[in-house]
């Protein structure tokens, strides 16, 4: 990355690298006094012992919950799981397995392997389908799957408070058609469904997307999916 900061008036060697650090200063500054600075903690007050892991999201060395990541169900530090974790690799490295620490690249060049492919697997049998996916993360999973799904003459239905990677995976995408509703509302998402199904039956071969999440884990709602299935069925959509 390359950035230059040009300053009207100003030409003396250094003055625009110096007029960005001290701009950069200030807003820094700004964000301490605000409490909004965000910075990552000294290794020594974040990283813990890896070979002891705590028993769930309670710490206990200093006895607090963890409110702050995505850990819900304390699986990241579960012992219980690292034991599996740690007898699959052995398991795998006594059976000389085609087994590496890194990805080494993309799946569909070099970084496929056996346990993706077997965990794959397992969430498919768990969730009664033909097939799963991995992906890096919920994050990827969303701008993959909005991104490339719908196309030109489709339509998407999008909660406004929907989460930015679904945002972003639209933006991305070809479709252009693209609406919100309001909050879990499914008066609101009636009247748009009302509106956009002519256009869905008028032999474009378009369909219509509604996106939402089951819980928006910022405010802790909940979807009211029964409500939006029935508005659906009601319509005669499926």
């Amino acid at each position: 990355l390359y950035l230059a900061m040009v300053m009207s008036g100003r030409s003396g060697a250094g003055d625009g690298q110096r007029l960005l650090e001290e701009r950069l200063v200030y807003q820094l500054s700004n964000r301490e006094k605000e409490g909004t600075l965000r910075s990552l903690l000294p290794p020594s007050l974040k990283l813990k012992d890896s070979n002891n892991p705590p028993s769930a999201t309670r710490d206990k060395d200093d006895d607090k919950i963890d409110f702050a990541s995505n850990d819900y169900l304390g699986l990241a530090r579960c012992p219980q799981q690292w034991e599996r974790v740690n007898n699959s690799v052995a398991s795998s490295h006594a059976n000389r397995e085609n087994f590496s620490l890194g990805a080494t690249g993309s799946r569909l060049l070099s970084g496929d392997s056996r346990l993706a492919r077997d965990l794959e697997e397992r969430l498919a049998l768990l969730h009664g389908q033909e097939a799963a996916l991995l992906t890096n993360s919920g994050y990827d999973a969303n701008l993959s799957l909005l991104s490339s799904i719908p196309v030109e003459q489709d339509i998407v239905l999008m909660d406004e408070l929907i989460h930015n990677s679904v945002i972003m995976a639209v933006r991305m995408g070809r479709c252009r058609n693209v609406h919100s509703f309001s909050h879990n509302s499914v008066t609101h998402l009636c009247q748009l469904l009302q509106q956009h199904q002519k256009q869905s039956l008028t032999g474009t071969n378009s369909a219509i997307f509604i996106v939402v999440e089951s819980v928006y884990s910022m405010d802790g709602d909940i979807a009211p999916l029964r409500g939006y299935w029935m508005s659906q069925m009601s319509m005669g959509l499926s």
